[in-house]
């Protein structure tokens, strides 16, 4: 890992540590075989060569975990539907130290690009959380394999503890001491029960879900070890073949499609940060409510209210109403709440439109579940509102920002009201541009309270989405970025709720158009195959304009719309200062034909996104005025009569 990353990691932890409370952080990250078309790599749980290159993936992670790793087959989970349990591979191994600068090291400032001085480094307080180590993960869009009512056999850390799930053997505790670390030729056939880690011990595995292996890591007491894990993790799954991306026949590079959750908790349940301060959490569910940038700047291609991790704002609207209730008597209990009252009073109301709680872009069913036996009353909170990463260093990143938030949430008050925002939510902030715009009000304010970032996590963060093309005409430059487009469910969410799979339709797609000008000139006008969009100056920011392009890129079947087609290619058309460009944008190779298979790399991946992109210069032509809000033209509506009245514009004055 990059040593300036890892300095400003190490001085996060210096940060946390001074609040005298446990925070410690897991992941669950996952990965397919990207060249794959077989089902187990598409949409199957299991099947092919998945568990083959699950044993793969840990014998070569075991030797980078350190000292004494014993790998294991445990009991994994039996699904409705499914005939027998899935497989669930482990490692235990022994924890080793933790890097934090010394204890009474100030938090370093980063105004001139300096590593901060590291301090001593003191051995690690054993111990494992109460522990975030199975979930299961999304199911592609709309899709998740977990609800309320499902049975499964637990495995893992936390469930050890409490169950006996029967097996042909027992585990042995590790050894005292040994000469190095141990590793396995192979995973043992025999099944055994999954290990109660000592104080010094940690416990790792990889499992099946639909297209991917999911490796669910240890819980870590704090991020430099985090860091090296997550290092480690995706090491072993390149030398395993397992990628963390994947790339479409046409180029676009998406991620592996199994989600990237986080998981925040304590050395024990009883030590969790959401019970050493019970106002974390209520202050957590104003913070992201009132930041949507922590919703959607890291979010997977599927969002909204079909999504796996929906904001409690995107579901039904009489239970939002009620969360400002909840809120309130919780603030008003203060430090006397207990987790009952915590996970009773929240838990209701924390859920997607079906009422099911792991589905939950702040899901707490592990927090104080007396329902969830042996795995309910953890004292941990998943975020999973998550795409998975495509290298290690971001989701270092992304793991430090929600930590430095639960951190800042835990030593100051936050009692803000919650935000209505209405359609705004979707029309501002499915933008890139609003997003990176309120990610920085974040760090500001973690900055404000002695849990800012350095800059090189801070770039991790802020790193734009790549354009799809950038144009320059007269001193002006228009940059085309992918946006976010919130697909909805097809048909009712109680028919769907126990199925792998929930159905979206996922054909419509959003490009976000942003005009940067010398001083304040004039943007030009934009058009959409021939229909104005709704050009705004960026409030604020009198040097750049920004509207947005919703259209259709294929008929779905089944799907919404059946008498919409599908708009191939996209055609804009920049007009400035008495010149004019067109860019269209195709779907698919502009001369026509098949690829030749899935791209071989990412170079190979970037040159097909290259060729789709055409630009010349724009033939003349009228504009017409389309359906649109403030900042975005829906060319699905744009042939439909132009309403009587102007739409209502996007309300700005609700932002925080």
């Amino acid at each position: 890992m990059d040593p300036a990353l890892l300095a400003e990691i190490r001085a996060h932890d210096a940060a946390v540590a001074r609040l005298g409370i446990d925070i410690w952080i897991g992941a669950e990250p996952t990965f397919t075989d990207r060249s794959s078309q077989e089902p187990c790599w598409l949409g199957l749980a299991e099947g092919g060569d998945k568990e083959a290159r699950a044993r793969a993936l840990l014998v070569a992670l075991a030797p980078r975990l350190g000292s004494m790793v014993r790998i294991l087959r445990t009991r994994g989970r039996l699904y409705p539907g499914e005939s027998r349990e899935r497989f669930c591979l482990g490692a235990l191994f022994r924890r080793y130290p933790a890097h934090p600068p010394a204890a009474g090291d100030k938090p370093p400032r980063y105004e001139d690009n300096t590593a901060p001085t590291l301090g001593d480094e003191p051995p690690a307080s054993g111990g494992e959380a109460g522990a975030q180590t199975d979930h299961p993960p999304t199911q592609g869009p709309g899709g998740d394999e977990e609800a309320p009512g499902r049975s499964w056999t637990p495995s893992g850390a936390g469930a050890s503890r409490s169950h006996s799930v029967g097996s042909a053997g027992a585990c042995p505790p590790l050894p005292d001491s040994s000469p190095g670390a141990v590793t396995a030729s192979e995973v043992l056939d025999e099944i055994v029960d999954a290990p109660a880690p000592a104080q010094d011990e940690a416990w790792l595995t990889v499992t099946p879900d639909p297209g991917v292996v999911e490796v669910n890591m240890a819980p870590a007491h704090d991020l430099a070890t985090f860091a090296i894990w997550c290092e480690a993790v995706y090491a072993a799954a390149e030398e395993a073949g397992l990628a963390p991306v994947r790339f479409r026949y046409n180029g676009d590079a998406t991620d592996s499609g199994g989600g990237g959750q986080l998981t925040l908790g304590g050395r024990s349940p009883e030590e969790s940060p959401f019970f050493a301060r019970p106002q974390l959490l209520p202050r957590l569910v104003r913070y992201a409510n009132r930041h949507p940038a922590l919703s959607y700047a890291f979010a997977p291609d599927c969002v909204g209210s079909a999504s796996q991790g929906p904001r409690a704002d995107e579901g039904v609207r009489e239970r939002f109403e009620e969360l400002p209730v909840a809120l309130d008597r919780l603030a008003a209990r203060g430090d006397r709440a207990t987790p009952d009252e915590l996970w009773s009073t929240l838990a209701p109301l924390l859920v997607d439109s079906s009422g099911n709680s792991h589905r939950a872009e702040i899901n707490v069913e592990k927090l104080w579940n007396p329902y969830m036996e042996g795995r309910g009353k953890l004292g941990v909170v998943e975020l999973r509102s998550l795409r998975m990463p495509a290298a290690p260093p971001r989701l270092a990143a992304v793991g430090a920002l929600f930590r430095a938030v639960a951190a800042r949430l835990a030593s100051a008050p936050y009692e803000e009201p919650l935000v209505d925002w209405s359609g705004s939510l979707h029309e501002l902030f499915g933008l890139p541009c609003f997003l990176s715009r309120d990610l920085e009000d974040v760090l500001a304010d973690l900055e404000a309270h002695g849990f800012g970032l350095g800059p090189s996590l801070r770039a991790e963060l802020l790193q734009p989405p790549a354009p799809v093309a950038t144009l320059e005409l007269d001193g002006a430059t228009l940059e085309v970025t992918p946006a976010l487009a919130f697909w909805p469910l097809i048909g009712d969410v109680a028919s769907q709720e126990r199925s792998g799979a929930r159905l979206v339709d996922a054909s419509s797609a959003r490009l976000q158009l942003v005009v940067a000008t010398p001083d304040d000139k004039t943007p030009g006008t934009i058009s959409a195959c021939g229909w104005r969009t709704p050009l705004q100056r960026l409030p604020g920011d009198a040097t750049r304009h920004v509207t947005s392009v919703v259209y259709r890129t294929f008929t779905p079947s089944p799907g919404l719309h059946p008498t919409l087609p599908a708009l191939d290619p996209l055609v804009l058309a920049w007009r400035r200062g008495g010149r004019a460009l067109s860019i269209s944008l195709h779907g698919w190779r502009p001369a026509g034909g098949a690829y030749d298979g899935l791209p071989a790399d990412a170079e190979e991946a970037r040159r097909r996104r290259r060729e789709r992109v055409v630009i010349s210069d724009a033939p003349p032509g009228d504009e017409r005025p389309g359906y649109g809000t403030a900042f975005t033209l829906d060319l699905r509506r744009a042939s439909a009569p132009v309403p009587s009245s102007t739409p209502a514009s996007t309300s700005l004055t609700q932002t925080p």
